[in-house]
């Protein structure tokens, strides 16, 4: 059976909750199909680490990573990494509207924890995870 390993990093950017309840959407997938397994690692930077400690993570924290195989090719090519003022120097954003894709495609993300088509139109402004997830148990309630 294939075994997905995933590193995970709860509340880096979302809502604490939205983590662990993508792991039991996967785990169910898993126990559902019974193909496939998920194998995760939390870490526990974010947020909470960075106000603690004043870094996003430990110095060594990406080493940690790819010596457990976790990360293949991080790097800011692909991934946007910010400080408290801006793009980390010598980085540049692929799109002029960026922020914004990135937030759209979390709308999607979160929303297809629904787990069924959604018939619909969503106006979103100044959401995060938390919301959307917030938003999408209510419309799981409301169908139940």
């Amino acid at each position: 059976m294939k075994t997905y390993r995933i590193a995970t990093i709860p509340g880096d950017g979302i809502g604490k909750e939205v983590v662990p309840a993508g792991q039991q959407v996967l785990e169910a997938l898993a126990a559902a199909e019974g193909r496939f397994a998920f194998e995760f690692q939390n870490f526990g930077w974010g947020g909470d680490w960075y106000r603690a400690h004043g870094e996003m993570m430990p110095a060594d924290g990406l080493e940690a990573l790819k010596a457990k195989g976790l990360i293949q090719g991080a790097s800011p090519v692909n991934a946007v990494v910010l400080t408290d003022t801006g793009l980390v120097a010598g980085t540049t954003l692929r799109w002029p509207d960026e922020f914004v894709r990135h937030k759209i495609l979390d709308v999607i993300g979160d929303f297809s924890l629904l787990g069924r088509p959604l018939r619909g139109r969503i106006r979103a402004r100044a959401t995060g995870h938390r919301h959307n997830v917030a938003m999408v148990r209510q419309l799981i309630a409301a169908a139940s």
